[in-house]
């Protein structure tokens, strides 16, 4: 990984966009989880707190309407399994499977150009992005952030180096095979395309990591990074 032009510091997180579920979908997997519990005889032996906790959700259980909190045992062998699949289900969605872009945690944020406005910041980041058909790509970019107004793109005046390749899901992470296919600027006897290279990328609670660094979900470059990886892909058609 290419780290001459990325200066560790701490990141700032930018309470921007959609990463957090969002309240429905919170409450309804509490709500899930709540109905569940409420069948397990051997965890739970109809405590006060059960009401306390599990009237709100009542109505949101698994059974489509109040659901109390009693239940046969095959009652509770279903909900059992029902809670299973669904947890099951959001793990594979929201972590085995992932797409658009990913940012570098720790960037070096400095003042945007003086043409730019106030609370415009800039940095060098490294770019991870996750497309259809298992497209892979790693891209070196300026990227600049309006805090004020959770806005975030890549700089297209800046220089990039894009490597593009493919990925697939691995016992171990996710596992990737590019090639370098741009560079802004060229290093003197550097060849473009470049040798394939392979890497593994590790799942990290909701974060990724490669290459000793730590990605985030950037859902603000998603645009700018696939118009970055066509562009490459079409200077890739005329190399070949």
């Amino acid at each position: 990984m290419e780290t001459s032009t990325i200066k560790l510091t701490s990141s700032i997180k930018i309470p921007c966009g959609d990463d957090e579920p969002q309240p429905n979908a919170k409450r309804a997997y509490v709500a899930t989880l709540l109905w569940i519990y409420a069948r397990l005889p051997f965890l739970w032996r109809k405590h006060r707190h059960y009401q306390l906790h599990m009237d709100q959700y009542e109505q949101l259980g698994p059974c489509g309407r109040g659901c109390s909190g009693g239940g046969s045992p095959m009652n509770t062998k279903l909900a059992l399994i029902f809670g299973i699949f669904v947890l099951a289900n959001q793990l594979h969605a929201q972590v085995s499977n992932p797409s658009g872009a990913w940012r570098q945690q720790s960037i070096a944020w400095g003042d945007a150009p003086p043409e730019l406005e106030e609370d415009e910041r800039q940095g060098q980041a490294a770019i991870l992005y996750f497309g259809p058909d298992h497209q892979f790509a790693l891209i070196y970019a300026s990227v600049i952030q309006m805090p004020s107004k959770c806005i975030e793109h890549v700089s297209v005046g800046d220089g990039q180096v894009v490597y593009l390749g493919k990925w697939k899901l691995d016992s171990g992470g996710v596992s990737v095979n590019y090639q370098l296919v741009s560079r802004t600027i060229q290093i003197k006897g550097e060849h473009i395309p470049g040798a394939f290279v392979t890497g593994l990328i590790r799942f990290k609670n909701s974060t990724l990591s490669f290459q000793n660094e730590t990605f985030e979900r950037d859902r603000m470059l998603d645009e700018d990074v696939r118009t970055v990886v066509r562009s490459a892909e079409g200077i890739l058609r005329v190399i070949h």
